[in-house]
């Protein structure tokens, strides 16, 4: 009996530690997801994804640790991270709602518009009542120039309203407000593309007042503003916008775009730098930048920022082009070729730096490359004026006239004045 009695308390003790065994591992795929949504919480991406990891090795059967794993990958900008983890999400519970709405939003942002409608259809059916997913699918809709954009949108609008009257005072209602906000701005880029402007200033102003410390309503706001010819309520907008993010560097390229538009290129200038000082590898500031300081004519400055340009994208013929040009301006004519010569070896069919090598040789009397340069550009782009006239004008050099008239015939005919002026004072058609 006293075998018989130890084995069985034995079988007993067993099955106690297996018991508790079990329950550990519960608790420690608890604890870590614990852990991974307070890192989470706080913006700590890198340090989620490792907990993530950990309550998943624990139990590998939990959506919600795939999805917050995914929602981490996302907010680090690793789209396939994110995409493989939402998948995995669905795999372990196939109505987890938001795990479509979510890959939707990717695939989206990736111009995979019809692939986010499907998903975003597939999200309704498994929650019809779950905002987000109309907001998504109305984008989706008018990224593809599909029918049902503002309709859709309009639903969302509807939808939160009736759930706030449900949920008053708790997160979820604070949730569906941001919800409504999306959705007015989403509208309102919608009115904004159909150029229905009163209509989207309307809109980015409800979200405004919905969620009044979101930036991007804000600048949308100073974007009509601008259209409607309302600079200074513009710049208050895009002021407002800084206000609120200053670590916004599209805010600051839009300030600075109104301020050229305004000539007021000092303060420009001020905006495209602190854009830089955001963002060091921002080529389209280096490209604004660039364009003000030659308007002031300080090529120098200018070819700083072109450097900003060449060093941050180096693929980039654009950059070499607009430095060789600044170059060239300078009359530094060897390095304004080496750099032109760069952008065409990135782009053998640019008109643009075709011409440009034209307008260099033409500078230094070098006629018969400057010929050659001016027809390839012209071979590049038969709708490129400019190429036209400077070719126009180095037969007239030439005393080929009857051969200038015709390219400055094609060149006016195209809308360039220099052309058409040179015409008319001789008396010439060239409609």
């Amino acid at each position: 009996m006293r075998v018989a009695g130890f084995t069985m308390l034995t079988r007993i003790c067993i099955i106690v530690l297996g018991v508790v065994l079990s329950a550990c591992a519960v608790s420690y795929y608890l604890s870590y997801y614990i852990q991974a949504d307070q890192f989470y919480g706080r913006e700590e991406y890198e340090y989620a994804i490792q907990y993530y990891l950990r309550a998943i090795g624990e139990d590998d059967t939990k959506a919600e640790a795939y999805h917050g794993l995914a929602m981490s990958y996302y907010q680090l900008g690793d789209m396939e991270g994110a995409l493989l983890a939402f998948e995995k999400a669905l795999e372990k519970d196939s109505l987890y709602t938001s795990a479509y709405e979510h890959l939707a939003s990717i695939y989206l942002d990736m111009g995979r518009a019809d692939t986010a409608i499907a998903l975003c259809r597939k999200a309704i059916q498994t929650d019809s009542e779950y905002v987000r997913s109309y907001i998504t699918l109305g984008n989706a809709l008018f990224e593809s120039g599909a029918a049902g954009a503002v309709k859709t949108l309009w639903r969302a609008i509807k939808l939160a309203k009736m759930l706030q009257g449900v949920w008053v005072g708790s997160d979820y209602w604070r949730s569906l407000n941001y919800g409504q906000a999306e959705a007015y701005n989403a509208l309102g880029r919608i009115y904004s593309a159909q150029g229905l402007h009163n209509y989207a200033l309307e809109a980015f102003e409800s979200a405004v007042t919905l969620s009044p410390f979101w930036a991007t309503p804000w600048m949308n706001k100073g974007k009509e503003y601008e259209t409607l010819g309302k600079y200074l309520a513009a710049e208050v907008a895009y002021h407002r916008a800084i206000d609120i993010s200053p670590k916004n560097a599209d805010a600051y390229k839009k300030l600075a775009r109104l301020y050229r538009k305004l000539n007021k290129d000092n303060d420009a200038i001020d905006m495209f730098r602190e854009a830089i000082g955001i963002d060091p590898t921002d080529t389209e500031s280096y490209l604004g930048l660039a364009e003000v300081y030659e308007v002031k004519n300080n090529y120098d400055r200018a070819i700083e920022a072109y450097n900003g340009v060449i060093q941050n994208a180096p693929d980039y013929p654009q950059g070499f082009l607009r430095a060789g040009m600044a170059h060239n301006k300078k009359r530094s004519y060897d390095r304004a070729l080496e750099l032109l010569n760069e952008a065409l070896r990135l782009d053998a069919e640019y008109a643009e730096a075709h011409n440009a090598v034209g307008e260099l040789c033409d500078a230094k009397g070098m006629y018969e490359q400057a010929d050659t340069a001016f027809r390839q550009a012209i071979q590049c782009d038969s709708a490129f004026a400019r190429p036209l006239k400077n070719l126009g004008a180095l037969c007239l050099k030439q005393g080929r006239e009857d051969e200038a008239a015709k390219y400055y015939r094609r060149a006016a005919a195209l809308g360039d004045p220099t052309a058409q002026a040179f015409l008319r004072a001789r008396g010439l058609d060239w409609k």
